[in-house]
This record gives C-alpha cells, structure tokens and sequence, in this order.
C-alpha cells in the first residue's frame, strides 16, 4: 500500500474483449489477467493453446507460448509448473517471445510465468518520503493455467 494514491504500487492487466464494464469482468472472471508490482508490462502466456486463466486437455508434450513486452529490459523469465520452477530464460531484451514444450507426464498440471526486469536504480530517501516515488516494481507474473495431460 502507497501512502500517495496513484503513485503506484500493484498494477493488473486485463485481457478483455472490448473496453467496456462487462467485458473486463468477464476476463478477470476467466482468470484472463496477469500482475505486476508497479512497472507496466504486457504478458501474454499460453498454455496448450489456452490463454492465461484456462482449463486446457492434452494427449502429448504441453507447448507454452510466452510474449512479454516491457518498458526496460527483461532480465529473465522463469516458467513454473506445479509451484516449482521448471525453466529460465535471460533475454536482455524488451520484448520476448518464448516458447516450450513440457512432458510433465499424466495428471493435471499448473503453469505459470514469472517475469524479472532489470532493476532500476533505487534513490534512497528519509522518512516516508519513499512513499512519494512512483512504484515501478521489476516483477510481473501471469495467472496459472491448468492442463490435464492424459
């Protein structure tokens, strides 16, 4: 929480159909949406052909399509399943697209995405006057996806 409303802190995006009430709604509903800790990153993450948030089925190896697209770049990407992590990608670039093909075996399986920016440098400062910086954290992570592979 901010001392300063509006200076930041987290941030979700939402991938919505439409700008409208409803729509945006729905995605969060759908578990379409991902956050951040206060830098503003677009994160797309697909597992099994299935957006962020879905319930997917697959009789084979699990392919996971990663675009991320930041202000500043992209220290790394690291791909959980099952809470663990599985893999680690260091581009160095501002825009990424990574893809992956996991055999996790038979069972249902979570995936989700966790993105690290290169840190900014920080200006320390007395007080609460850190509560007047804007936030831009160097965090993102998607929502989960869950795919049963049978």
């Amino acid at each position: 929480h901010r001392l300063v409303p509006g200076l930041g802190g987290a941030l979700t995006g939402v991938w919505a159909e439409e700008l409208s009430r409803e729509a945006i709604l729905a995605a969060i509903r759908a578990r379409r949406c991902f956050a951040t800790n206060g830098e503003r990153v677009l994160l797309d993450v697909r597992v099994a052909g299935g957006p962020m948030g879905a319930e997917a089925a697959c009789d084979g190896p699990v392919p996971v399509d990663c675009h991320v697209v930041a202000p500043r770049p992209i220290e790394s990407l690291t791909l959980f399943r099952d809470g663990r992590e599985m893999e680690t990608s260091k581009p160095a670039a501002n825009e990424v697209v990574w893809e992956i093909e996991d055999a996790p075996g038979p069972g249902l399986h979570s995936y989700y995405l966790e993105v690290r920016l290169r840190p900014l440098p920080r200006t320390r400062m007395a007080g609460r006057g850190g509560n007047l910086q804007v936030a831009r954290g160097d965090y993102a992570w998607s929502s989960p996806n869950w795919v049963h592979v049978r």
